[in-house]
């Protein structure tokens, strides 16, 4: 693999223009889209700077689950978990569907910001590949991105209705999955998951804001108020510049006031909270404590 790497990540800088290039990665789950990208970032990184977009909301390595976020390569790190976050947009959910909206927003935002940062921006993807609504996603972010090379992987044939209606101005590389590529079960996932999400609010406090200090935006209108949310709900936190601050947890509150988990955040007010239907919480691990046995920030 590491010749096959070298060889990618000469053609990449052969491919780069004056300014950028970014690269999208698709392909199925357990293809090594992950163990291919940070392979190639850990090379890229050797002579220029690279930046890593972790785009698969459901098994995130560069922030926590739910979010899309971005960090740095570095030449010595061969760890996506390990790179410093350099910014994160929440989703609202574990898998795209019914959350295409915001992950394209928020796969744009990173966007922004990584190509500020670096000439060469790789884009890793999750696994969402079936399907008319996975198509669209795909092909609508290719036009946004607009990234001069797409690396397909794929075992056989699976990403052919994809790639049909991606716009030609990209290069798209097929590579072949690798053998090795191990599939991973649901309870694997999970487990994952619960890892990154432990990792997250392994510093967590108790935070409570008053309904009518904040903006309040809803991933999914339903008819019901969704204030209080449920408790274990994921809660987007954005300041007052419309930027993500980071995620919590709902903690049982009232109409008037939103009490959740979330870890030290950094300098600066919570504006605005956006209430998901995700659920977190106790399925994943993170206790949610009764108001008498909670401590307070």
């Amino acid at each position: 693999m590491d010749d096959a790497v070298e060889n990618l990540a000469s053609d990449l800088l052969d491919r780069r223009t004056t300014t950028h290039l970014t690269c999208l990665i698709l392909g199925g789950p357990d293809t090594g889209k992950t163990t291919l990208i940070t392979a190639l970032a850990q090379t890229l990184a050797r002579q220029t700077r690279v930046a890593v977009i972790d785009a698969d909301i459901g098994q995130s390595h560069i922030g926590p689950p739910t979010t899309v976020g971005w960090a740095m390569a570095d030449p010595n790190v061969g760890d996506l978990t390990r790179l410093p976050v350099r910014g994160l947009g929440f989703v609202g959910g574990l898998s795209p569907p019914g959350r295409l909206l915001p992950l394209m927003v928020t796969l744009n935002q990173a966007a922004l910001e990584a190509r500020d940062a670096a000439p060469i921006v790789l884009v890793d993807t999750g696994g969402y590949i079936q399907g008319p609504a996975a198509r669209a996603l795909w092909w609508n972010t290719q036009r946004m991105l607009n990234p001069g090379v797409v690396l397909a992987v794929q075992k056989e044939t699976e990403l052919a209705p994809v790639l049909s209606g991606l716009d030609p101005s990209s290069a798209v590389y097929r590579l072949q999955a690798a053998a090795a590529c191990r599939t991973r079960s649901r309870q694997m996932r999970r487990q994952f998951r619960r890892q990154r999400l432990l990792a997250y609010f392994r510093h967590r406090q108790t935070c409570e804001v008053g309904v009518e200090d904040i903006a309040i935006q809803v991933v999914r209108p339903t008819e019901r108020s969704p204030v209080p949310p449920e408790p274990g709900t994921a809660l987007g936190l954005i300041d007052g510049d419309g930027r993500d601050l980071g995620i919590g947890v709902a903690l049982p509150g009232s109409e008037r006031r939103i009490r959740f988990l979330a870890p030290p955040l950094p300098s600066g007010h919570i504006h605005g909270v956006i209430l998901s239907d995700a659920r977190l919480g106790q399925a994943l691990g993170l206790s949610i404590p009764s108001p008498e046995q909670e401590p307070h920030a």
